[in-house]
């Protein structure tokens, strides 16, 4: 449902919890960075549900060192509106609007 999927990995300033940090740009045109960050190894999931809370893209299902992560994603098949970035990571889940406009 995603056409692109970059990441970076780096340890730099551990995070406390695991949190879905910032997204952007937003309002976003076709592709938005979503930057999280894990205080320890982790299994994470980061989804994205539109408006009705439909699945419409699985980022990222793995395993991640700690640190800051950072990743791309292009949404050219996704028509306008409001979008979820929904984080989860051991007990914690980390929700971020993203708003697509074409």
């Amino acid at each position: 449902l995603y056409s692109d999927v970059e990441e970076q990995g780096s340890e730099l300033a551990l995070p406390q919890t695991a949190q879905l940090t910032k997204c952007y740009p937003n309002p976003f045109n076709s592709t938005v960075t979503l930057e999280f960050s894990l205080p320890v190894p982790e299994n994470i999931k980061l989804t994205v549900y539109d408006i009705l809370g439909r699945e419409v893209a699985v980022l990222d299902n793995s395993r991640k060192i700690r640190g800051s992560h950072t990743l791309t994603w292009t949404a050219n098949n996704l028509a306008t509106g409001l979008y979820f970035a929904v984080l989860d990571a051991g007990d914690v889940r980390s929700t971020q609007k993203l708003l697509l406009m074409k």
